[in-house]
């Protein structure tokens, strides 16, 4: 933003009682600020979106998300706390959240506990907003963010970013494309029409993949290749990390089915989770942290993708 931009903004925030502390993430359309109330000090995340850049569909879009988010109240979900605006800007309060993303975090999800833990918080969040006919349509590892630090027992993840998040009937389909290329469904691929409740858990299946593999369960060098591989091909559980978790894997495998019919609902989906609550965890020697060599892996084959914006 220009000076003048900053001095519009600027205004706003100060007449609400808002200073800015740091750059959170920016995108096409705006930037995410870390912020901190001048009444208590307490921390918030402000997006501040230019409408100017935004054409009559994206601010469509932009006004259905602040609709969901005003309207939904879950523990794992990112909480809105106000909506302030001037005649070139929307700004979102949000609720701050310090302990980095799931991308960025996989390295402290070292065994079976932790990823059954968080994939409950996430099928949790995904159970609530589909009984409410919301569909989020961008499940990936970068939109699942904690509350809680690496240093504290206690893990608290949030669903992020409802940018895409549409209100649809029980049987309706969409044809539109959206999301990110590695997490998006078969159907989407094709550019065939799809169910968004369905889309949503074959996106969680990539994420929950992820968290073990350190890997995609569909990669290649190109977008032509993740596509071909994801319409194509099944994923891989022969990798050691997957030995003794043939009933987490088979959650697994049956959320990554090609047809949308075969994949689970997220109210199966917990149940079944929910089941594997009473397995002890394994001690860290046994654990799947040391795969570090393929996260850097999943990190470099995100470079040539095209990333999805605020």
């Amino acid at each position: 933003m220009v000076s003048s931009e900053y001095c519009e903004v600027g205004e706003l925030l100060v007449a609400h009682g808002y200073r800015l502390d740091r750059v959170l993430a920016s995108g096409a359309f705006g930037v995410v600020w870390k912020a901190l109330r001048d009444a208590d000090d307490g921390e918030v995340a402000l997006k501040i979106v230019d409408v100017r850049r935004l054409n009559e569909s994206e601010t469509e879009q932009m006004e259905e998300e602040v609709q969901i988010l005003r309207s939904v109240r879950h523990g794992n979900i990112v909480e809105l706390y106000d909506v302030m605006r001037t005649e070139n800007f929307v700004v979102l309060v949000m609720e701050y959240l310090p302990g980095g993303d799931l991308f960025d975090r996989l390295d402290t999800v070292t065994t079976e506990s932790t990823v059954v833990e968080i994939a409950e918080q996430i099928l949790s969040a995904l159970l609530y907003l589909h009984q409410r006919g919301i569909a989020h349509r961008d499940i990936k590892l970068e939109n699942i963010v904690f509350l809680s630090l690496p240093s504290e027992k206690e893990i608290v993840v949030k669903l992020v970013d409802f940018g895409f998040a549409r209100y649809f009937g029980p049987y309706s389909q969409s044809s539109q494309f959206c999301g990110s290329m590695h997490y998006i469904s078969p159907q989407q691929v094709r550019r065939q029409k799809y169910t968004p409740f369905k889309a949503d858990m074959w996106g969680l299946g990539v994420v929950l993949y992820a968290m073990v593999s350190r890997t995609f369960p569909f990669d290649g060098d190109t977008e032509v290749s993740v596509s071909h591989s994801i319409t194509h091909r099944s994923p891989s559980f022969h990798e050691p990390q997957w030995g003794s978790y043939s009933e987490f894997a088979s959650t697994v495998a049956l959320l990554l089915s090609k047809s949308e019919s075969d994949r689970p609902s997220a109210f199966v989906a917990r149940h079944r989770l929910e089941q594997l609550r009473s397995r002890t965890e394994r001690p860290e020697s046994e654990s799947f942290s040391s795969k570090k060599s393929t996260l850097e892996r999943l990190r470099y084959s995100l470079g040539f993708l095209p990333q999805t914006v605020m």
